[in-house]
């Protein structure tokens, strides 16, 4: 999703009062998403928010000296003095409003790490019956608000240099409701296939699953996998 067009901060007209309403219609849909339990594509979202104005605030060096021309040399200090183009002061508030802006994502993103901290203890991950650390692929059981077990899948990445969020979990169309079953199918996919560990994730989580609980436990699965 997109609260805000890319080119929000620069599109006319150069109203501040209209940009700032603009930004916070953006964040108050952003901490309506974190309420209804969508705490995933929030993150995603402030985060893409916030590449796009450290970019334009990065820029600014460049705009500058592309703004100004030497107008002579002052031989007090014996510096070069400038003389800059009729919109400079338009670029100067357009900069000011996008550390504004900056300030209000952050504040956001800080906001979301805290409830994305404080759901993490919430959930436990457990591997079951024994740690395969060897093993390349993997199956993950989670309860949802129903109290059923929804089954994943994954592939170990074959390198570490990316994203956690590039991982991906496949839900599997296996019908297990309860431990007891949960078991045999454990057992059954041994004889089948000896190439996967299994994880069990218990939570105390009404969150929406996902939007947050499963973007959290793939968070937590890649950090284990790194480890071993």
């Amino acid at each position: 999703m997109n609260v805000l067009d890319k080119n929000w901060l620069v599109e006319l007209p150069h109203d501040t009062e209209l940009k700032k309403y603009q930004l916070l219609s953006a964040t108050q849909k952003l901490m309506s998403l974190v309420k209804e339990g969508n705490l995933h594509i929030a993150m995603v979202e402030v985060e893409h928010q916030l590449n796009n104005l450290y970019k334009l605030k990065n820029n600014k060096n460049q705009i500058d000296d592309n703004t100004k021309k030497i107008k002579g040399i002052n031989v007090d200090t014996m510096s070069l003095d400038y003389e800059y183009a009729e919109n400079y002061k338009d670029i100067e508030a357009l900069y000011d409003l996008c550390d504004y802006a900056i300030d209000e994502f952050e504040a956001v993103f800080r906001l979301i790490r805290v409830k994305w901290r404080t759901f993490m203890k919430k959930i436990k991950l457990t591997e079951v019956p024994v740690r395969l650390p060897t093993k390349t692929k993997g199956i993950i059981f989670i309860k949802d608000s129903n109290d059923n077990i929804i089954t994943y899948s994954y592939n170990k990445p074959a390198t570490f240099i990316g994203d956690w969020q590039d991982m991906i979990l496949l839900k599997l169309e296996t019908k297990i409701n309860n431990e007891k079953q949960m078991i045999k199918y454990i057992q059954s996919k041994r004889k089948e296939e000896d190439s996967n560990r299994f994880w069990r994730c218990d939570h105390t989580l009404s969150e929406n699953v996902d939007g947050t609980i499963i973007p959290i436990v793939k968070f937590m699965i890649y950090q284990k996998l790194m480890l071993y």
